[in-house]
């Protein structure tokens, strides 16, 4: 850093008022109190009904500007620029309704999510245990017929004997004094 800007740097809050530009927020500094600190990131404004007649022209005189369009301004175009506000304003209270509605239903949406996952969850583990009790039915089923099949074949082989053939008159001679020997 040269001499020259290290010496400017740290005596420009020292340099008179005639010495400052005159831009809008350098004009505001100097219209503050003298003696008091004020924070650099204070925002100076001044409110409409705090100007002064030509202070409040060159306020429209700048709107006027800055739209570009016109160079005066009428009434009608103030109270057109008032509707507009007012319309605003109605439009952003029902916006503010809509996202308050919009957030409730969200909200609403996002718990019953929540239920319906809970659900899912419980439909998933109960789905897992009809599974695994099917499974274990298949398995005693497939026991059960092969059990089943061994008992045919057995029947089949005592049917197919001799020892079988040889007793069925003495099976249907038991069969019919048990007929008797029954109470009708």
């Amino acid at each position: 850093m040269q001499p020259e800007d290290y010496l400017r740097q740290y005596t420009a809050p020292f340099q008179s008022a005639e010495t400052l530009s005159s831009s809008p927020s350098d004009e505001a500094a100097l219209m503050l109190a003298q003696g008091y600190y004020y924070p650099p990131d204070l925002k100076l404004e001044t409110y409409l009904d705090a100007l002064n007649l030509s202070e409040l022209l060159a306020v429209v005189q700048e709107m006027l500007a800055a739209d570009g369009t016109k160079q005066r301004l009428t009434r009608r175009d103030v109270i057109e620029h008032l509707e507009s506000v007012q319309r605003l304003k109605g439009e952003r209270e029902r916006q503010s309704l809509e996202i308050s509605r919009l957030s409730a239903d969200l909200a609403s949406s996002r718990t019953r999510g929540e239920i319906l996952a809970t659900e899912l969850a419980s439909c998933v583990q109960q789905e897992k245990q009809y599974a695994t009790a099917l499974e274990q039915l298949q398995t005693t089923a497939a026991q059960l017929a092969a059990v089943n099949a061994a008992l045919r074949d057995a029947v089949a082989d005592i049917r197919a004997s001799n020892s079988w053939k040889v007793t069925a008159p003495l099976r249907r001679l038991m069969q019919a004094i048990r007929a008797l020997l029954t109470p009708v």
